[in-house]
């Protein structure tokens, strides 16, 4: 368990929005915590969870050199007592961005991939390694199951519409499927 009870909706206040009676809130769940929080700490839940429950000592994701993903699993992972590994899509730069420089401090391992091979080294990587695999940004079915509990946060009867970005379409998933 992270900060939650720091999950709250603020409203904004638009007077164009206003005009239409239209109202418009924001779900803050980006306040959870400073290193995971937003949909990478609902996301990530179900996957650490399995880890724990298989015996695994260590998980293993992908992402690329800026990814919040990559940062988020590395803390989500030492806060859980598991070692990490990230694959990193491309060459090691000559300076590492600060998400790296970041999921380093948290004690993951990066290794780097060229660009061709990184699509491909998911499954090749589960099969040679002891560890637990999350895909890339918490894609799949545990990432989608946890994102559909962000609207529990809420009290979603009283909308009539719900906007949330999309990426791999996993938060989108989840919060359809609520």
């Amino acid at each position: 368990r992270l900060a939650e009870q720091h999950i709250v909706t603020q409203s904004i206040e638009d007077p164009c929005l206003a005009r239409k009676n239209i109202k418009w809130d924001i779900l803050r769940t980006d306040l959870i915590h400073p290193i995971c929080s937003g949909n990478k700490f609902f996301k990530l839940k179900y996957y650490l969870l399995d880890a724990i429950q298989k015996n695994h000592t260590r998980i293993i994701t992908y992402g690329g050199p800026w990814s919040n993903h990559i940062v988020a699993s590395a803390f989500a992972a030492r806060y859980c007592g598991l070692a990490s590994t990230g694959y990193i899509r491309g060459e090691m730069p000559p300076k590492m961005s600060e998400t790296l420089l970041q999921a380093k401090e948290e004690g993951m391992e990066l290794e780097f991939l060229p660009r061709s091979k990184f699509p491909h080294h998911d499954s090749e990587t589960v099969r040679e390694n002891t560890g637990y695999s999350i895909p890339q940004g918490g894609y799949g079915i545990l990432g989608a199951k946890g994102a559909g509990e962000i609207l529990n946060y809420t009290e979603k009867e009283k909308y009539t519409h719900i906007c949330c970005a999309c990426g791999s379409g996993t938060m989108l998933a989840g919060l359809i499927s609520t």
